[in-house]
């Protein structure tokens, strides 16, 4: 059987990428990507041109979105793939990019009580559109507040520091019930950073369909302990490069890290029993 190499996560300009949707997709044909997943944080407002140049170059894209969520006071991230827009899903949408905005004047007022003065609107004209705290980073690199992004988010913005402000306003159970209406299936992205299996059972419990088990900061060991949660928990299985940008940040290129097309096949089926308001279990990943 021929291997259909499938990249269920990458970023955009939508979102904190550094390539417009477009310009991901080039990169991933040139990469020998077969289907393609855009997951911007908290938006789908770049799945029309990744769709678009996705069939001019002739593979599969799999709209989807990475939701910011909360539970227990943890943020985590939702995968969403095979979303459709629907009024719950876009008024997400809406409301997540006004709180960003509102979120980046909480950040530089925090900032400002550190002692490190960042301009709002200089934030603003190095992002050019919808603003992360990776653009608030980078505008403390080039004002040499800090010496690199990482520092930023060690010293200033991760969370835990003195400018740090959740991205997250609605629990995981809302987002999974968001990609869920949208006619999605949702995914538990990089779940290596909590390294808790209660966690997977309890979201499951809540409805969640997957769990990414390819991912950068997955080494072979976490790869293979996540598929055997899944079976476990009978979970499908995502995964992907987490791409960015082709250079600086330790970032990847697409398709560095994928998973076969007939995990794409098996998430789209269970898109379509999601649609049709039917519930089998998810199929097993062996």
């Amino acid at each position: 059987m021929n291997l259909r190499i499938a990249d269920l996560h990458t970023h955009s300009t939508w979102s904190d990428g550094k390539h417009a949707p477009a310009e991901v997709v080039r990169l991933a044909v040139r990469a020998g990507v077969s289907m393609l997943a855009l997951t911007d944080h908290d938006t789908t407002r770049g799945n029309a041109e990744a769709a678009e140049r996705c069939e001019a170059e002739g593979i599969d894209f799999v709209p989807g979105i990475e939701i910011s969520a909360l539970d227990g006071g943890e943020e985590y991230h939702i995968l969403g793939y095979f979303v459709d827009g629907c009024p719950e899903l876009d008024d997400y949408i809406e409301a997540t990019e006004f709180r960003r905005d509102r979120r980046l004047v909480e950040i530089v007022t925090l900032l400002a009580e550190s002692g490190v003065a960042v301009d709002v609107e200089g934030v603003r004209r190095r992002a050019g559109g919808v603003v992360t705290r990776s653009h608030i980073a980078e505008y403390m690199v080039a004002s040499g507040h800090v010496g690199s992004v990482r520092s930023a988010f060690e010293r200033y913005l991760g969370p835990g520091c003195s400018a740090y402000v959740p991205s997250a306003a609605i629990s995981v159970e809302h987002a999974i019930g968001v990609i869920h209406g949208a006619g999605g299936c949702a995914s538990l992205a990089h779940p290596g950073e909590w390294l808790n299996e209660r966690i997977i059972e309890v979201f499951g419990q809540m409805g969640l369909d997957a769990i990414e088990t390819v991912h950068p900061s997955h080494d072979e060991r976490l790869t293979d302990y996540y598929t055997s949660l899944a079976d476990r928990f009978e979970l499908l299985a995502t995964g992907g490069s987490d791409f960015h940008a082709v250079s600086g940040g330790g970032s990847n290129s697409p398709g560095a890290y994928y998973v076969n097309g007939e995990n794409v096949d098996q998430l789209r089926r269970r898109a379509l029993q999601i649609r049709s308001g039917s519930g089998p279990a998810p199929e097993s990943n062996e």
